[in-house]
């Protein structure tokens, strides 16, 4: 499985014309993701465009989309996204944040991800009950720095691990689950009820 973003090349599973005039195609299992979260392909089209035209080393943009109905209605994913045009194919990292149906897409180049991620960590240590973060695959540096975020925005209390767990909490009862090996991270306002309601 590969995500991945075409410009001014025939590729892709859909492709489409950027308001710039650029061809854009993106793959089905891309696709799929805008899709769930109810984004506009056009806008994604033109969000990709800007970033390699203007050889932005990030770039965040806000959109409305279609909200969950999980118990946590601020869910993420973050993976690996290659963009691919006739010259070469570049690896980047893409996160979708949907707040209640109020969607943040950050893209970046490798080395500035942890920029995306504390950025998105900050908002939900000071506004957010919880946010579930999810990817394609594991992605252990993207654990680590979901970790070093929150370390660095907030006054650890406690961290180590519980049965199969690795849990970081704070003194306001915040806190981080990952459970080892998983490709899901919860961020809780409330770490000591979702620890009794796990067990």
């Amino acid at each position: 499985m590969r995500y991945e973003a075409y410009v001014d090349i025939f590729a892709g599973d859909s492709r489409l014309l950027s308001s710039s005039g650029d061809l854009v195609g993106l793959t089905k299992e891309l696709r799929e993701i805008l899709e769930q979260n109810g984004i506009n392909m056009n806008i994604f089209s033109d969000f990709i465009i800007d970033y390699i035209k203007e050889n932005n080393p990030m770039l965040t943009i806000h959109v409305s989309g279609k909200p969950y109905s999980f118990v946590c209605p601020n869910t993420g994913i973050f993976l690996e996204l290659w963009i691919t045009d006739a010259e070469k194919s570049t690896q980047h990292f893409l996160a979708i944040v949907n707040y209640s149906g109020n969607i943040q897409i950050s893209i970046s180049k490798p080395e500035l991800f942890d920029r995306v991620i504390f950025d998105i960590m900050r908002k939900s240590v000071n506004y957010l009950n919880c946010l579930r973060v999810q990817m394609p695959f594991l992605y252990k540096f993207i654990i680590f720095e979901i970790f070093s975020s929150f370390r660095k925005i907030s006054k650890v209390k406690f961290e180590g691990i519980i049965d199969k767990n690795f849990i970081v909490t704070d003194y306001k009862d915040r806190g981080i689950i990952w459970e080892i090996d998983s490709t899901t991270v919860d961020y809780t306002s409330s770490i000591s009820k979702k620890i009794l309601s796990t067990y």
